[in-house]
């Protein structure tokens, strides 16, 4: 199938990758460099702890709308679930983005963005619950309608989270 939908032979993937797990594996691996881009670009941007927030989200949407297979990030269990190591290795991803995220909530409390009574745990499930609700939506949608966009649905959620939080 994967070579059906790149126009090429399933022996010509073969010789690049030596296994279908090797091909997942280049797929995680893709994943991490693509969140580490949008959240180095996020964090080189910041004017305060709240735009490098809301510019992460914008940049993963981007990313999303660009090419939008890259969103199973987000839902690792449909494709990685025979494979314990890599969902492992997803789920590392995913639990380090929500400990940048949390660490960004607390800076954002420390300079009176946000309520410092809100935990900065449960902020940052909120956020990262809310978008990967907002994508897995926008994933339905977007099979439907593929001109249907998620960037300005993430600007919308994003700021009407951020009016909770503060």
């Amino acid at each position: 199938n994967l070579g059906a939908a790149i126009g090429v032979s399933e022996p010509a993937i073969y010789r690049h990758f030596a296994s279908k797990r090797e091909i997942l594996a280049g797929i995680v691996d893709r994943l991490a460099a693509i969140r580490n881009e949008t959240w180095e670009r996020s964090q080189g941007e910041k004017a305060s702890p709240v735009a490098a927030l809301q510019m992460f989200f914008i940049y993963q949407a981007i990313k999303f709308e660009e090419f939008p297979p890259l969103a199973i990030i987000l839902f690792p269990e449909d494709i990685f679930r025979n494979d314990s190591e890599l969902l492992t290795r997803i789920h590392f991803i995913m639990n380090e983005t929500a400990l940048n995220i949390e660490d960004l909530i607390k800076d954002a409390q420390k300079n009176n963005y946000f309520r410092p009574e809100i935990d900065s745990h449960t902020a940052a499930l909120l956020l990262t619950g809310g978008y990967r609700a907002l994508v897995s939506g926008w994933r339905s949608e977007h099979l439907k309608d593929p001109s249907v966009g998620l960037v300005q649905k993430a600007e919308v959620f994003f700021r009407n989270t951020i009016q909770i939080l503060a």
